[in-house]
């Protein structure tokens, strides 16, 4: 499994149901979605269609985490790709559901 930083946002990869898996790890800021869109892109272009993110252990400060994540399925679709989100709260998925409709994204 290999791992990445950014700043204090960690990713790692791995497999989810023979799709390639991106775990993402503590807090997010504004910049490191760039690495995550950076992961996502190498991907998709190298073949994987589906991408599945683990949110899990994600600390959910704020806005930014959302909107992270909503660009890395923006840049998944933009690719002709799928997104299998994979969380665990109820307080995160509501509050990922209206970043999403702020963001016009479905899932």
């Amino acid at each position: 499994m290999l791992s990445e930083r950014a700043g204090s946002l960690k990713i790692r990869e791995g497999s989810y149901e023979g799709h390639p898996l991106l775990i993402l790890d503590g807090d997010c800021g504004q910049d490191q979605g760039e690495v995550l869109q950076s992961k996502i892109s190498k991907l998709v272009s190298g073949g994987d269609k589906t991408i599945a993110i683990d949110v899990r252990n994600l600390h959910f400060n704020g806005v930014c985490c959302y909107s992270i994540i909503a660009k890395a399925h923006r840049e998944i679709l933009k690719l002709g790709g799928n997104l299998i989100l994979i969380k665990e709260t109820q307080n995160a998925t509501s509050k990922a559901h209206r970043v999403r409709r702020a963001h016009g994204d479905h899932y």
